[in-house]
């Protein structure tokens, strides 16, 4: 059975490393990017207009470092599973969760998960 327990020292310290960079670029990402104009504003405007800026870059800076270190954990579950020939991942449902698994731990290490979320459309959302 896995546990976090399982999880090595040195396998934690990288997907923190890569954590906190993926926040930084996510931070960056908010704060920078053309289409947000998110620099114009802060340089006209004063006070709690500025804090506002700031906990939205905040907030993708905790997205983004919750989808790399969730993502890390996701790439270690499967190397723990596809180690252990256990019985429950003979079946369809095994590789199914195998399949979830690398690809979700792709998509939050690479820093591709936050975005594809915001392109999600939910029925019934427009």
């Amino acid at each position: 059975m896995f546990t976090l327990s399982d999880i090595p020292c040195w396998y934690l310290v990288i997907a923190f490393i890569l954590s906190f960079y993926q926040a930084f670029r996510g931070f960056m990402f908010q704060l920078f990017f053309p289409a947000n104009k998110l620099m114009d504003e802060l340089k006209k405007i004063r006070g709690a207009k500025v804090w506002k800026i700031v906990l939205v870059c905040l907030a993708d800076a905790v997205t983004y470092f919750l989808s790399a270190m969730s993502g890390s954990i996701s790439i270690f579950m499967f190397y723990q599973f596809t180690s252990q020939a256990t019985a429950t991942l003979k079946d369809q449902a095994g590789t199914i969760l195998l399949i979830f698994l690398v690809l979700y731990g792709i998509l939050g290490v690479t820093g591709k998960l936050p975005e594809l979320l915001n392109k999600i459309k939910f029925p019934g959302t427009g």
